[in-house]
């Protein structure tokens, strides 16, 4: 926003001469505050993803303080008129993580319980207004001359609100099919998605990439159990492996 200046020039007063004075206009830039999007990682199966939603601010905004001079001429006084500065200070929340959730480890054939992450919620915030007050300088006269009087418009600044960012709590409840007969497959269900899991250690021996003869099995009754349950819907194969070796081979590893 933008204010004009207000000046004064050089008048008579009493057969004095009263200096003239300015007033400076403001400018005070838009603040932009950026957009607030959460984001949801993906997740392997059995996992529910990391929620991420982002911090934020407003920056504080200052309308500096105003001064109509006095006038002491010709026998008439009149004292300076002051404005205060105003400020409407910082505002800011941190931001909020819920950290992925996968399910407990079991034994093979044991059943696993639910899978819950919960909301993860960002409160709004809000920046007061920010306003300065008109000031006025009365008119002032002596001798017959008369000086005018002297107004600064009030200057105001609208307050500022971020709306609060919400991710809904999410669930995989854990089911027990009956084609599915590997001690070593779990599944977990919401109403968008079916995750079959497999322990790692049934696909692969460590540091190998081709597939143990267990888990050529239970991959087979997974794939009649999609080609029954899920025919023509998508379908992402998420795989990992452990923690040991550099990044690196371990990618390599992976591919």
């Amino acid at each position: 926003m933008r204010t004009g200046p207000v000046g004064v020039g050089d008048q008579k007063l009493g057969g004095e001469t009263v200096r003239g004075f300015v007033v400076p206009g403001l400018s005070i830039a838009a603040q932009r505050v950026p957009a607030q999007c959460a984001t949801v990682e993906p997740a392997p199966a059995g996992c529910l993803g990391r929620v991420s939603i982002p911090a934020s601010e407003i920056p504080a905004i200052t309308i500096p303080g105003v001064r109509i001079p006095r006038v002491d001429a010709g026998g008439a006084l009149a004292p300076a008129v002051t404005g205060p500065a105003v400020r409407a200070g910082l505002v800011a929340r941190d931001g909020v993580i819920q950290d992925q959730v996968c399910a407990q480890k079991t034994r093979p054939g044991d059943y696993r319980p639910s899978i819950y992450r919960p909301q993860a919620y960002r409160r709004a915030l809000y920046r007061r207004q920010a306003y300065r007050r008109q000031v006025y300088r009365e008119q002032v006269c002596a001798k017959g001359y008369c000086r005018a009087p002297v107004t600064v418009p009030p200057v105001n600044v609208a307050p500022v609100t971020v709306p609060a960012v919400s991710v809904d709590p999410d669930q995989l409840d854990g089911l027990q099919l009956p084609e599915l007969r590997a001690r070593c497959v779990s599944v977990f269900a919401d109403q968008k998605r079916t995750a079959y899991q497999v322990c790692a250690d049934v696909l692969f021996a460590f540091n190998r990439s081709d597939l143990r003869t267990g888990g050529k099995a239970a991959l087979r009754q997974i794939a009649r159990s999609l080609k029954q349950r899920f025919a023509g819907r998508p379908i992402r194969v998420d795989g990992h492996t452990d923690a040991k070796g550099s990044p690196d081979y371990n990618v390599a590893l992976s591919e």
